[in-house]
């Protein structure tokens, strides 16, 4: 875990920035014994007293985003990453100068330009969106126009 005292930020360190969305992500999590789903069965199909048991997680049911986050927490740290104890959703990899923001199934990195191969990889152990070599970023509606001089 790191701690709070090595916190540090994206502007100061003049990283590059990518936004991911996880496709899916909620639906791409499994069940498992400590956390059983089940659902309803579709009208037309229903059998009085059965339900239906789930092996993946749906869209929209509240275990989702449990299973989502214990997902995303082990496939970072088995690639390195270790999360910040005051803020469970950030990670930083250690050597590299990587860190990353989840917010459900949207993800925030900051990485060195030393550092994008390796941090092309680490997209690849997800089914998302997103370009790290994009050179404007769209964050929050507002185009983003980066001038490493005027700083």
């Amino acid at each position: 875990m790191v701690r709070a005292s090595d916190d540090f930020f994206i502007a100061v360190d003049d990283l590059e920035t990518d936004q991911i969305d996880a496709i899916k992500a909620f639906t791409q999590t499994q069940a498992n014994a400590d956390c059983k789903l089940f659902a309803e069965m579709p009208q037309g199909f229903a059998v009085a007293g059965l339900v239906l048991e789930l092996n993946k997680a749906l869209k929209g049911i509240k275990q989702g985003a449990h299973l989502w986050f214990n997902l995303n927490r082990r496939v970072l740290l088995k690639i390195g990453f270790e999360s910040f104890v005051s803020k469970p959703n950030l990670y930083r990899l250690t050597g590299q100068r990587i860190i990353v923001g989840v917010f459900a199934d949207d993800i925030l990195a900051g990485f060195h330009r030393s550092a994008i191969e390796v941090y092309k990889k680490i997209k690849l152990e997800y089914s998302v969106q997103g370009d790290p070599d994009r050179r404007h970023r769209d964050q929050a509606g507002q185009r983003l126009h980066r001038s490493p001089a005027a700083a």
